[in-house]
């Protein structure tokens, strides 16, 4: 990320104290987020390969990664099933002009796949594969913090931040040593009442 002019008066001007919105996901956002995934996800557009071994182009790993996110979250919302032939422009599209709420499902759901489908080597046959997906993941949770926006992905999911103190200090250590194998079962059960805690419940 860098710095801008525009971004540095902002700095100067901008109140004290943590303000943390929930309920949205502004334009600039949304934009910031598409130039995210194409960085790790790849643009299906522009990006294509051909591994000499299998034949097996960059191209239909990226198509592969939209078709299972877009296809995941039209089914999960009971959205009709399309056909399609682009699914990053469908992504797009739906993404730009979609409600709050869709558009924080498809945050989680694409960096879910950032995270565990495109660091391994053979998702682009780079060995950076598991540096571009940390990138990646660690500009969404600045971006969100540059827009107020209170959630971190961490973990697989969207984690409500109502205090970056609080955060830091106590619930990123936990979330931490939950990832131990002998904390599995406090790990799943700590994740299903956070989703809870999302839904006001």
């Amino acid at each position: 990320m860098i710095e801008l002019f525009s971004k540095r008066q902002a700095k100067l001007t901008a109140q004290p104290g943590e303000v943390y919105v929930y309920d949205t996901v502004p334009e600039a956002l949304r934009n910031k987020i598409i130039y995210i995934l194409d960085d790790a996800l790849g643009d299906a557009d522009a990006y294509g390969y051909y591994n000499q071994y299998n034949g097996y182009s960059g191209h239909e790993r990226v198509r592969e990664a939209y078709a299972f996110i877009w296809d995941t979250f039209r089914r999960e919302h009971g959205l009709r099933k399309e056909e399609q032939k682009n699914y990053r422009k469908s992504f797009i599209d739906f993404f730009s002009e979609c409600t709050d709420l869709y558009a924080l499902d498809l945050i989680e759901l694409s960096f879910r796949v950032i995270d565990r489908i495109t660091r391994k080597y053979e998702y682009k046959n780079s060995r950076r594969a598991d540096e571009v997906a940390q990138n990646a993941l660690d500009e969404i949770n600045r971006r969100f913090q540059e827009h107020n926006i209170g959630y971190k992905f961490e973990s697989g999911q969207l984690i409500r931040v109502d205090s970056e103190f609080l955060h830091q200090e106590v619930i990123k250590p936990a979330l931490f040593l939950l990832t131990e194998k002998v904390f599995a079962g406090a790990n799943d059960e700590f994740l299903k009442a956070h989703e809870d805690y999302r839904r006001g419940d």
